[in-house]
Parts: structure tokens; sequence; C-alpha cells
């Protein structure tokens, strides 16, 4: 049973992960031509096209790509709780709060290696999609920072705040799931 709890949650996370890329493209306007982006959209249009066919994206919100990282959020509790419903509606309710963890994960680790090539290679092939996908978060910090010349400290103050809002998710999450009903 552990085997098959590991795959499905593994399985779980990786569609999940997918997803959560193809609705920041989406929500950042990744231009479809990227190669990251073609990959990514070519790994999920077997769920998204059909589920865009029945619900259409609203403004800067892929919806049919949110709902499948709810569904992949929802099966990766399923299987961590061994396939039992004991709490149904906090399950549902946590697992889309599963998705902003995945996706608070996804960001911290793209505002980590973005940081690393500014120093390393600015120059290399996925800065330019980790600047689009990340500046609409930095700019606003950005500009209530002061301005300190050449070190830019945004990225360290999202960091923190995707790290402290990851807590806040798993704390609540664990109270949704375990309270007494």
């Amino acid at each position: 049973m552990g085997l098959i709890v590991t795959l499905i949650t593994l399985l779980a996370w990786l569609i999940g992960f997918a997803f959560i890329l193809r609705a920041w493209f989406y929500a950042t306007r990744i231009p479809p031509f990227n190669p990251f982006s073609q990959t990514i959209y070519r790994v999920t249009d077997w769920a998204a096209l059909p589920l865009q066919q029945l619900i259409k994206p609203h403004g800067k919100f892929d919806i049919p790509s949110l709902i499948v990282v709810w569904l992949c959020g929802f099966a990766y509790l399923f299987a961590t709780f061994q396939f039992q419903l004991f709490n149904p509606l906090g399950m549902v309710i946590v697992g889309a709060l599963t998705g902003l963890k995945w996706w608070l994960s996804i960001l911290f680790w793209g505002l980590i290696i973005q940081a690393i090539l500014s120093w390393v290679n600015p120059a290399a092939p996925i800065a330019p999609l980790l600047q689009a996908l990340t500046a609409p978060l930095l700019n606003p910090i950005r500009n209530l920072l002061p301005n300190t010349g050449a070190i830019d400290f945004s990225p360290l103050v999202l960091i923190i705040a995707t790290q402290v809002i990851s807590v806040l998710v798993q704390t609540l999450s664990r109270n949704i799931l375990f309270a007494q009903l």
C-alpha cells in the first residue's frame, strides 16, 4: 500500500505542478511560442482543452487549470490519508489550499533559481521566463522598498513572505482537517 500511496501522491504533485505553471503562464501572459510554455501547454492539453470547452478562463484566471490543480490536491490528500474520507468537506477545502501551498513552493524555488542565475549566468535561457513570472509579484515590493542601489532586496522579502504564508496555509489546513465537527 505504501508504494501505491507514494506513486499516487507523486503523480498528483507532478500533474498539479504542470497545471500550476499553465495557470501562472496564462495569468502573466507568457507567450505560447516560448519553448518552456510550449512544453507545459503540450503536457497539460489533455485535460485543459476539454475543460475549456465547459468552463472558459476568466480575466487573468485559467479556471480549468485551477480546477485540475484542486483535483490533484484532493487526490494527493486522499492518497495521503490511505484513501479514507474522514472529513470530506475539509478535504475538499484543503485540496485547494494544497494547490496554493504547491504554488508557494514553486514560487519560492523560482525566486531562488532566479537569484542564483542573476549572479552566475544572467543570460540563461530560463532567466527571461522567471523574470516574467516573478515581476508582477516583485514590482509592488520594489516600489515599497527604498532604493538601495545595486542590491535588490525584493526577492528576499518575497521569499520570506512565501514561507510565512506557507506556514499559515499549512496550519489552516491542519485546523480544517482535524477540527471537531
